[in-house]
């Protein structure tokens, strides 16, 4: 399997989610939004991509889980 090393700031790596998300490519977005977990700086907008996955994915516990934790 070949690995691909990608170096992106955070606002980068935000868009780039974002984007992916928008067009509904749930699996593409995955890992880049996970990567937002690891900038503090991004947790709200780490936290609100993955409710609003969990959500369109049908995984309502996951995203109420997710959107709790916003206001924790």
């Amino acid at each position: 399997e070949q690995t691909c090393e990608l170096r992106l700031t955070g606002d980068q790596l935000l868009a780039a989610a974002e984007s992916l998300v928008r067009q509904r490519r749930f699996d593409e977005a995955a890992p880049l939004i996970q990567g937002l977990a690891a900038a503090p700086q991004y947790r709200i907008q780490h936290l609100f991509l993955t409710g609003f996955v969990a959500i369109e994915n049908g995984r309502y516990d996951d995203a109420i889980a997710a959107f709790r934790a916003i206001l924790e």
